[in-house]
């Protein structure tokens, strides 16, 4: 059964599978590389990204990397 929360990821966990400051995704957040309400979400002072979104804008590699050691 899939989980409603499967494919969110915090700011922190994106820029760890990809090797990204935070800074970086949050510059690109800011430039509008990703679409607001569909791929990211503000909740209080945190982002989530959904992974349809990062792995639009970063490719799909180092994540599929990430997926087979977890």
């Amino acid at each position: 059964m899939s989980n409603v929360f499967d494919g969110l990821y915090t700011i922190t966990e994106v820029a760890k599978i990809y090797d990204l400051d935070t800074s970086t995704i949050r510059k690109h957040i800011s430039k509008n590389k990703f679409k607001v309400d569909v791929e990211i979400k503000k909740f209080g002072n945190t982002w989530i990204l959904h992974e349809s979104g990062f792995t639009r804008v970063y490719g799909k590699t180092a994540f599929e990397l990430y997926k087979n050691q977890i």
